[in-house]
């Protein structure tokens, strides 16, 4: 029997975006490289936290919206929605199935 493809607290691709991600913590820790939070040239004209979207996964990294990917679920025989990290694809949750992710009562938003 098949297994799934994919975990809820780890990298769905890991060499996402072509940069080698670690996520030496394992499941549902913070995912390296990780964002920039601080800046102690006080002349600069960098970024001094690049921390400010909307949510914060449980990678550590943070955005303004989610990335909602369809994919299988050989366990239960079911096409589900994997809500993940833009960045560097980390599997925040699961809506199963496929179709309550573009239900307005059930997902009014898609939040990680």
């Amino acid at each position: 029997m098949p297994m799934n493809d994919w975990v809820v607290g780890v990298q769905w691709d890991k060499k996402f975006n072509n940069i080698a991600w670690s996520q030496p913590g394992g499941p549902g820790t913070p995912v390296f490289p990780a964002q920039p939070t601080g800046n102690s040239d006080l002349f600069s004209v960098l970024p001094f936290n690049s921390k400010t979207g909307t949510y914060i996964m449980g990678c550590n990294h943070s955005m303004d919206q989610v990335w909602l990917q369809r994919d299988w679920d050989y366990i239960n025989n079911v096409a589900v929605g994997l809500i993940l990290c833009p960045q560097c694809s980390y599997c925040s949750r699961v809506i199963s199935p496929w179709e309550q992710a573009y239900n307005p009562l059930q997902q009014a938003i898609l939040t990680p």
